[in-house]
């Protein structure tokens, strides 16, 4: 349609008042409500009125982009001495624990899974329920969200065990980036399938391509100044509606399964050429309620921020040189705040689970708050770094 573009538009009914912002916000409201999610084509007109109606967010349909790891090495690879081991697993407490995630159930949205790989075999392959929100079909067509998924719920992998949380026995896997991309769109709806199927704990490790919705909007015929206004327009709209989604989703939790959803933070700075290079957390995870995930080394038997990540995450986790499954087999190294993220989430998982024994129910602001209180201080790094801090699982 001429003059219209696509939205993302979500209608609320009875819409919480927000008590609270960020992570740790309240939500209250007389009931639980409900969130219809909708694509649409939208003047400019139409999106503004809608822009001004409480009941509705409504963003722009913007690309999404994986958020690239920094460096990946295949294991066994020639010129690869780095030590066969998943030391974020130690980092967090993973190895020491006896929580394993059992009765939880994540959701991992990324480039797809190679659920047949060995480090899935503690798990029967129909409980990885796959869904292709790209056109591409279900199976991994990038190592990416294997990688990902084998730090959530990975079990052993050539002797080495590589999994947070290796007694999840099912995972929801949705396909939101291909070969060629995806967008928004894709991704909520993602989301809303994660929920409906009863994911507790939502991992995703990708962003928002500002630079190519730009650059669509000048193929459009915009002008480059006024395409860099609009674009940086529908990144704000995209931060908000993000944002209205976790308080959805926040809220729901009181009536049905709690649902957090965590995060990456973007790889976008360079300390390594000058402290000041460093860039903010991205969308989506730098919307309101998203627990953001930013990445630290370990150097000896301290941990330091990783040079690319981005400033102002809720909390940090291993996210150098990390050893989980490769898409074909085997294993490879990753680095970037991509693998830092699916720390946390297993570490979520465990919390779960430890709320689910002890205080016989799990709400999403209990387990947000026992991923920040038990978060470990980084000896000499900023807050503006590391967040709150590294994540830690729970106690025995």
């Amino acid at each position: 349609m001429s003059g219209t573009q696509e939205y993302v538009v979500l209608r609320w009914h009875q819409r919480p008042t927000i008590t609270a912002q960020g992570p740790l916000a309240e939500t209250r409201s007389a009931r639980v409500e409900r969130l219809d999610i909708a694509v649409a084509d939208l003047s400019e007109r139409e999106a503004t009125r809608l822009r001004k109606d409480p009941q509705y967010t409504a963003a722009p349909a913007m690309p999404l982009e994986l958020i690239e790891p920094v460096r990946i090495t295949k294991s066994g690879g020639a010129g690869d001495s780095t030590p066969r081991n998943a030391w974020g697993l130690d980092a967090v407490g993973a190895t020491s624990s006896h929580w394993n995630g059992s009765g939880i159930v994540v959701a991992v949205l990324d480039t797809g899974i190679d659920r047949y790989h060995k480090a899935f075999s503690h798990m029967r392959p129909e409980n990885i329920e796959e869904r292709d929100f790209t056109g591409e079909g279900d199976g991994a067509t990038h190592g990416h969200g294997t990688h990902c998924a084998g730090t959530i719920f990975g079990s052993t992998v050539d002797g080495v065990r590589i999994g947070v949380a290796s007694g999840i026995k099912r995972a929801l896997v949705a396909k939101v980036i291909s070969r060629h991309g995806a967008s928004t769109p894709s991704l909520v709806s993602a989301i809303q399938w994660a929920l409906d199927g009863g994911a507790n704990v939502v991992s995703m490790s990708l962003g928002m391509d500002f630079p190519g919705y730009t650059e669509s909007l000048i193929e459009k015929g915009f002008p480059a100044d006024l395409a860099s206004s609009k674009a940086l327009e529908g990144y704000r709209d995209n931060i908000r509606l993000f944002g209205s989604l976790s308080d959805f989703i926040r809220h729901r939790s009181s009536a049905y399964q709690t649902a957090i959803i965590v995060a990456a933070a973007g790889n976008e700075s360079r300390r390594d050429i000058s402290v000041d290079h460093t860039i903010t957390v991205a969308p989506p995870a730098a919307a309101d309620g998203i627990i953001s995930v930013g990445a630290v080394a370990r150097d000896g038997d301290t941990f330091s921020v990783a040079p690319f990540s981005n400033v102002g995450p809720t909390l940090c986790a291993p996210g150098v040189d990390v050893l989980s499954a490769h898409t074909g087999g085997g294993t490879s190294l990753m680095s970037g705040t991509s693998m830092a993220a699916p720390h946390v989430a297993g570490v979520a998982a465990l919390w779960a689970e430890w709320l689910m024994i002890k205080m016989r129910r799990i709400s999403a602001d209990a387990l947000i708050q026992k991923l920040s209180g038990t978060a470990l201080a980084i000896a000499d790094a900023d807050f503006s770094d590391v967040g709150i801090g590294l994540v830690h699982v729970p106690p025995e």
